[in-house]
């Protein structure tokens, strides 16, 4: 009998916390969804804090700030910068180096304005008909040796290149019929005396040939300077050297008109120096 109550008070005991756990079930149950409630309040927050994110338009009023700040950056920043570069790129100072550069040209446009070489001209001359410069002749007569450094040291209305005339250059400056006879010439490598040169075609007046191998006759001398462009008759020397006698170099005799073969590089005579402009 004592043992049936006490099962029966263990059977109402085991009903009484079970009827209790079913309540807090259902309370915490209700605590859930007023936390799911409270969710949906949340998500009214969340509406809430969206809303103002429309106030984060001052997002939007960094979007003029962008464009405010980007205009001017991009603008004005490659523009001058790009037009600085452009208009200094081509300066007129370059295109002044560029100009003075070509000396050679310069020289020609120079050469070109001079007068032409006649016995009354000024010089330094162009004689037209060569296309050659010529200077002023020196004032004294040089050896040979030393009439080539007086050309190659001189300078005349700022002019440079001079040098002592080759005997082709010379003949130029003759004015005679035997210019396409006188086969005397440095272009054409023919310097010697036996085979290049001869009384007949070498001299304005000479006439036979002399047991030397001269002229029986060489004329008249004219003290008038006919047979030159600058009117003179003295001795001028020129820089080829006879290639049959290295003492010996070939020059001109304005007086008789003749290219003469036979003058030591230890004499005296005349100078006057050449340049080519072309």
């Amino acid at each position: 009998m004592k043992n049936f109550f006490v099962s029966i008070c263990l059977f109402a005991a085991l009903i009484f916390v079970v009827s209790c756990g079913g309540g807090n079930s259902k309370e915490s149950d209700q605590t859930d969804t007023g936390e799911t409630v409270t969710d949906e309040n949340t998500a009214d927050t969340d509406q809430t804090d969206t809303e103002p994110t429309g106030d984060t338009e001052p997002t939007g009023d960094t979007e003029p700030d962008n464009p405010d700040s980007d205009d001017p950056d991009t603008t004005p920043e490659p523009a001058p910068d790009d037009d600085a570069d452009t208009t200094a790129g081509p300066k007129p100072d370059d295109d002044a180096d560029t100009a003075p550069e070509p000396t050679p040209d310069e020289d020609v446009d120079t050469d070109s304005t001079l007068p032409e070489c006649s016995s009354i001209s000024s010089t330094p001359c162009r004689d037209s008909s060569s296309g050659l410069t010529w200077s002023a002749r020196a004032s004294s007569t040089y050896k040979w040796t030393n009439a080539l450094d007086y050309c190659r040291n001189y300078t005349e209305s700022g002019l440079s290149g001079w040098h002592l005339p080759t005997i082709d250059e010379l003949k130029t400056l003759l004015i005679w019929s035997k210019a396409n006879s006188c086969k005397v010439s440095a272009t054409n490598n023919c310097l010697a005396w036996n085979g290049c040169w001869t009384c007949v075609t070498c001299t304005e007046q000479g006439t036979g040939a002399s047991s030397s191998g001269g002229c029986s006759d060489w004329g008249t001398s004219y003290s008038d300077g006919r047979y030159s462009k600058f009117g003179e008759t003295e001795y001028f020397w020129s820089s080829s050297i006879r290639s049959d006698s290295s003492e010996h170099a070939w020059g001109v005799s304005f007086s008789y008109g003749v290219v003469d073969y036979s003058s030591p590089l230890s004499y005296g005579r005349s100078v006057r120096c050449v340049r080519n402009a072309d």
